[in-house]
């Protein structure tokens, strides 16, 4: 996929008023969402691509997230040591995962006294809806900023 503005601008490229830059915004923001869907939805595209397309997580967050599918609550120590990270990194990729809804986070009693967190991965069907559903946002998105760039060309 070849891009000449982009060429351009490494070039200098000097633009006439506002709106031409506002255009050429509009523009490279298409491509770069076109650009990552279209690396994401290659032939041999797998479940990390889809989560990388949809959702941003990098290679830690898919490493956590994979963990928890054996549908086995985990503790934090667990998950740490299961994908060899430090608790601090791997509890701000768990709440990163949690905000999007991706896993489930729940605080369990110790009989003796005490809590902990445990975390889980959402139940097949559940994480089909949730996919679904931000699959579907995506495509309204990608429509509304088609038709702005329909406005402006």
């Amino acid at each position: 996929m070849q891009f000449p503005a982009v060429m351009n601008w490494k070039q200098g490229y000097k633009f006439d008023d506002i709106s031409n830059f506002t255009k050429y915004l509009y523009t490279l923001a298409i491509y770069l969402e076109v650009l990552s869907l279209s690396q994401s939805t290659k032939k041999k595209a797998a479940c990390s691509d889809l989560l990388s397309c949809l959702y941003g997580l990098n290679e830690i967050d898919y490493k956590i997230f994979y963990t928890l599918s054996d549908k086995e609550d985990k503790s934090l120590d667990q998950i740490a040591l299961e994908v060899k990270r430090n608790r601090t990194t791997v509890y701000k990729n768990l709440q990163k995962l949690t905000s999007l809804g991706l896993v489930k986070k729940e605080m369990k009693c110790i009989e003796k006294g005490g809590q902990y967190l445990v975390f889980s991965s959402l139940e097949p069907s559940e994480l089909r809806k949730v996919l679904e559903t931000k699959v579907r946002e995506t495509k309204e998105n990608l429509d509304a900023m088609l038709r702005k760039f329909s406005e402006y060309y």
